[in-house]
């Protein structure tokens, strides 16, 4: 599926803007934490089942987890729920997009810069999310 790389945010708002965006279609987005802030819209599909690519990340203690399609007519919505407040970085943990079955986007630790990743994404996307100040840097993970 092509190398990991890891990403130093600089707009981490934008950054999950950016990823779902180049993500939407065939995949799925979960969300870990405090999600008692979070109430998706009930059209949005969502549920608590882990996938072989989207699971848990904290077992102990056990965290809200939900799971919801992501197509480019759930986009907003979802950043409706979870951009307000700081949601997306003081109620939720971990986020992470799947596309194809396969991992391609995590975030965790609330954003930790060194908890950042993607695979599967145009590189070309990343200097440009780069040069408009996104995020500072990325490269090919040292481990991948």
């Amino acid at each position: 599926m092509g190398e990991w790389y890891t990403i130093h945010p600089r707009d981490n708002p934008g950054l999950l803007r950016a990823m779902m965006w180049a993500l939407a279609g065939d995949g799925h987005i979960s969300f870990e934490g405090d999600l008692l802030r979070c109430v998706f819209p009930e059209h949005l599909g969502a549920n608590d089942e882990e996938t072989d690519a989207l699971c848990r990340n904290t077992l102990v203690p056990r965290q809200d987890f939900v799971v919801l399609p992501l197509k480019p007519e759930s986009v907003v919505p979802i950043l409706d729920v979870v951009l307000p407040a700081r949601r997306y970085i003081d109620a939720i943990i971990h986020i992470q997009i799947e596309r194809d079955g396969e991992l391609r986007f995590g975030s965790y630790d609330n954003f930790h810069r060194d908890c950042i990743g993607c695979r599967g994404i145009d590189p070309a996307l990343l200097d440009r999310l780069e040069s408009s100040g996104v995020i500072r840097s990325w490269r090919i993970a040292p481990d991948a």
